[in-house]
């Protein structure tokens, strides 16, 4: 997930999954 913060929904996916890669 190093592309989630691009987009609102791999922003949403990767803070659904505990990610910090915003």
């Amino acid at each position: 997930m190093m592309g989630a913060g691009k987009s609102t929904l791999g922003r949403a996916l990767a803070a659904s999954l505990g990610w910090t890669f915003v």
